[in-house]
């Protein structure tokens, strides 16, 4: 299709514009753009200054721009209220980046989790601790959720199953057993303090516990799900072994979940506080 034609049927104008007919209808319909009919011979077609009108409607869609802003844009707004829209749109498309500049963030924040699971695979150490911020999973895992989102977007809080001294240490606790595992462990959330969240004077301190650093036996555990439990068997013999005394609760941060008809494999950050 040649540039300097005066008129160009629906068609013309998809094919130009790399658009479908449907989109051009849709146009037409809202009121952005709309051809007129020939009445030489009863078609539809778009004129020169739609043409330039179109590719303008093209440059304000390659920014995002609502349709209904377009088509105010078009067909009411003077030049002045056409910059306040943009500015509406400069801020609405800041807001898109400081959201993606999260995501990123916890992306690199499960990134780091992987690169740690992997590296640590197979070593049992003893060392303190991070420091968490700590919470019990009440009746909706949506509100505990939410209330980590208010601390911080840039990183994510895990899973956490709580197991007590005593189930730990049982011998004869059946791992295999589904309920079993289930009444022995509480669950709950735990998010890493690296950004030293739990000393900003608007700490919500009654929303979470604190969990300050602690000595402990530390490993990454891989369970196969209702198969081998053998690594939870492997950290306590060791304890044991080395005559370290359990001094509390110990907790299994989910770190990666397969859910695999065939074989189901979850990796857990492991920490069992010692005196």
């Amino acid at each position: 299709m040649k540039e300097k034609k005066i008129a160009y049927s629906v068609g013309e104008m998809a094919e130009y514009f790399g658009v479908s007919r449907d989109t051009l209808r849709l146009y037409d319909k809202m009121g952005i753009l709309s051809p007129v009919k020939n009445e030489d011979n009863g078609y539809r077609v778009y004129s020169r200054v739609d043409f330039i009108c179109l590719d303008y409607v093209m440059r304000l869609k390659s920014l995002g721009m609502p349709l209904e802003d377009i088509r105010m844009m078009i067909n009411e707004s003077t030049i002045e209220k056409a910059e306040a829209i943009m500015q509406v749109q400069d801020r609405l498309i800041d807001e898109k980046i400081q959201e993606l500049k999260s995501l990123q963030m916890m992306v690199r924040d499960y990134q780091k989790s992987f690169s740690n699971t992997i590296m640590q695979m197979g070593q049992i150490t003893v060392e303190d601790s991070p420091r968490m911020i700590y919470k019990d999973i009440g009746m909706s895992m949506k509100d505990t959720m939410a209330a980590f989102q208010q601390l911080t977007r840039e990183q994510v809080p895990k899973f956490t199953f709580v197991l007590s001294k005593e189930n730990f240490l049982d011998t004869e606790m059946d791992w295999l057993n589904p309920e079993m595992r289930k009444s022995a462990m509480d669950y709950a959330m735990t998010l890493l303090d690296d950004e030293r969240l739990s000393e900003h004077e608007d700490f919500p301190a009654d929303k979470f516990e604190i969990l300050e650093p602690k000595k402990c036996v530390h490993a990454i555990l891989r369970f196969y799900t209702d198969r081998d439990y053998s690594d939870l068997g492997t950290v306590r013999d060791y304890i044991l072994k080395n005559g370290y005394e359990v001094a509390g609760s110990v907790m299994l941060r989910t770190m990666s979940v397969r859910n695999n008809i065939k074989l189901s494999v979850d990796y857990y950050d492991f920490w069992v506080p010692i005196k």
